[in-house]
């Protein structure tokens, strides 16, 4: 069951890090999956959320400004090509892996 209010709250700017925190530990994925987008979710939380079971939180994680790079290294290996790709187009990406994942997992970073 959808937990509407939960994703409500994963979304909002102004939660603080500590409740992103446990909702990221929440079983639902759509809650997951905000708390990755979410700007002010903590670094560590990023991490954990990036070994997540559902390709849509890993995407989140790949996306997000302030993935760190080694954690953006591992998600360019995803087994899902949704993932990849938005490694290839976070802007944190170096340019050099870009190409590399391009080739090797045949996808287009062109929008």
């Amino acid at each position: 069951m959808v937990e509407f209010q939960d994703i409500i709250i994963a979304e909002n700017i102004n939660t603080p890090a500590q409740q992103l925190k446990e909702l990221a530990d929440k079983t639902d994925d759509y809650v997951r999956e905000a708390v990755a987008g979410n700007n002010n979710t903590p670094i560590f939380v990023l991490e954990q959320l990036a070994t997540d079971e559902n390709w849509c939180v890993r995407e989140a994680v790949a996306e997000h400004k302030k993935t760190p790079i080694f954690v953006l290294e591992k998600l360019a290996n995803d087994e899902d090509r949704n993932v990849r790709e938005a490694v290839a187009k976070n802007q944190n990406t170096p340019k050099d892996w870009i190409v590399r994942i391009r080739i090797a997992k045949n996808i287009n970073t062109n929008d």
